[in-house]
Protein backbone atom coordinates (compact mmCIF):
# COMPACT_ATOMS: atom_id res chain seq x y z
CA UNK A 1 0.00 0.00 0.00
CA UNK A 2 1.41 3.42 -0.88
CA UNK A 3 0.77 6.62 1.04
CA UNK A 4 -1.40 7.94 -1.82
CA UNK A 5 -4.02 5.20 -1.52
CA UNK A 6 -7.39 6.20 -0.15
CA UNK A 7 -10.66 4.68 0.84
CA UNK A 8 -14.08 6.08 1.65
CA UNK A 9 -15.13 6.33 5.26
CA UNK A 10 -18.71 6.82 6.46
CA UNK A 11 -18.97 8.61 9.80
CA UNK A 12 -21.99 8.30 12.10
CA UNK A 13 -22.35 10.71 15.02
CA UNK A 14 -23.96 10.30 18.42
CA UNK A 15 -23.56 12.01 21.78
CA UNK A 16 -24.15 11.06 25.40
CA UNK A 17 -24.74 13.12 28.53
CA UNK A 18 -25.06 16.54 26.90
CA UNK A 19 -25.72 19.48 29.21
CA UNK A 20 -29.32 20.68 29.30
CA UNK A 21 -29.06 24.27 28.07
CA UNK A 22 -32.79 24.95 27.68
CA UNK A 23 -34.99 26.36 30.43
CA UNK A 24 -38.42 24.79 29.84
CA UNK A 25 -37.43 21.57 28.03
CA UNK A 26 -34.38 19.50 27.20
CA UNK A 27 -31.85 20.78 24.66
CA UNK A 28 -32.35 20.35 20.91
CA UNK A 29 -28.86 19.29 19.75
CA UNK A 30 -27.29 19.16 16.31
CA UNK A 31 -23.67 18.82 15.17
CA UNK A 32 -21.73 20.95 12.67
CA UNK A 33 -18.82 19.16 10.95
CA UNK A 34 -15.73 20.95 9.64
CA UNK A 35 -12.77 19.45 7.73
CA UNK A 36 -9.19 20.79 7.67
CA UNK A 37 -7.62 20.49 4.23
CA UNK A 38 -4.19 18.84 4.72
CA UNK A 39 -2.68 20.82 1.82
CA UNK A 40 -3.99 24.34 2.53
CA UNK A 41 -4.49 23.93 6.33
CA UNK A 42 -7.83 25.76 5.99
CA UNK A 43 -11.05 24.63 7.66
CA UNK A 44 -14.17 24.17 5.55
CA UNK A 45 -17.76 23.49 6.57
CA UNK A 46 -18.83 19.97 5.55
CA UNK A 47 -22.41 19.97 6.81
CA UNK A 48 -24.59 19.50 9.84
CA UNK A 49 -26.79 16.83 11.29
CA UNK A 50 -30.50 17.15 11.77
CA UNK A 51 -31.75 18.73 15.00
CA UNK A 52 -33.13 16.24 17.50
CA UNK A 53 -35.70 17.82 19.81
CA UNK A 54 -35.55 17.35 23.59
CA UNK A 55 -32.75 14.77 23.68
CA UNK A 56 -29.52 14.80 25.70
CA UNK A 57 -28.32 11.47 24.21
CA UNK A 58 -28.92 11.86 20.46
CA UNK A 59 -28.17 9.33 17.71
CA UNK A 60 -28.09 11.36 14.51
CA UNK A 61 -29.38 9.75 11.31
CA UNK A 62 -27.31 11.87 8.92
CA UNK A 63 -23.89 10.42 8.16
CA UNK A 64 -20.87 11.98 6.46
CA UNK A 65 -18.64 10.36 3.83
CA UNK A 66 -14.96 11.27 3.65
CA UNK A 67 -12.06 10.16 1.50
CA UNK A 68 -9.65 8.65 4.01
CA UNK A 69 -6.05 9.01 2.81
CA UNK A 70 -3.76 6.42 4.39
CA UNK A 71 -0.79 7.70 6.40
CA UNK A 72 -2.04 11.30 6.24
CA UNK A 73 -3.42 13.19 9.23
CA UNK A 74 -6.91 14.45 8.51
CA UNK A 75 -8.56 16.70 11.08
CA UNK A 76 -12.26 17.03 11.76
CA UNK A 77 -13.93 19.52 14.08
CA UNK A 78 -17.39 18.94 15.59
Amino acid sequence: MTSNESSQLELFISARGLFDMDIFSKSDPYVRVHYKNPLTQKWSFVGRTETIDNNLNPNFKKSFIFDYIFETQQHLKF
